[in-house]
């Protein structure tokens, strides 16, 4: 896979039996395997930065806290 790989996703959103909505978003298959995830191992950290306006998407065995 290339470095830098750039798609358009579409977010889903699913509405509850009590009215509110809730948000997923489908991920390539082959990011997913680059990213050492599989159904064993399917943790990740979402990372939203606000002044960027862009979430990150780390694997959890990868991911250091400042608490560390």
């Amino acid at each position: 896979m290339k470095n830098n790989n750039n798609r358009v996703l579409n977010i889903m959103f699913a509405k509850s039996g009590s009215g509110s909505y809730s948000s997923r978003i489908a991920l390539p298959k082959d990011w997913i395997n680059s990213m050492g995830l599989s159904l064993e191992n399917r943790q990740v950290v979402a990372i939203f930065d606000e002044e960027k306006n862009s979430i990150t998407i780390i694997p959890a065995y990868n991911f250091k806290t400042n608490k560390n």
